[in-house]
């Protein structure tokens, strides 16, 4: 009766976007947890395989860096404070913003 009148239904229209937005938070998530189950352990133990490679055929006379409860941007600027005192220059090359 509404359409005859021409009084259009939104209600239609706004179910369909409901729906739409529904399905496609559902992917979104069926994809986060696909990458959670499968993806990411996956490639957190290839990390860990490359580390110990590297560690493994990396120079003597060059060593590993860690301090757990510490990133590596806190270490790096740590030990480039500590040159400065000592009157070394630093040159940091990296591609974290958060370094910056």
């Amino acid at each position: 009766l509404l359409n005859k009148l021409g009084v259009k239904n939104k209600k239609k229209k706004s179910s369909a976007r409901t729906v739409s937005l529904l399905l496609t938070i559902l992917c979104i998530l069926g994809i986060v947890i696909l990458l959670g189950i499968i993806v990411i352990p996956q490639m957190a133990k290839s990390i860990t395989s490359l580390i110990d490679q590297l560690e493994r055929v990396w120079p003597q006379w060059m060593r590993f860096l860690e301090k757990e409860g510490f990133e590596a941007d806190d270490l790096i600027g740590t030990m480039t404070a500590k040159a400065a005192d000592a009157g070394l220059e630093s040159l940091i090359i990296t591609g974290d913003k958060d370094a910056l």
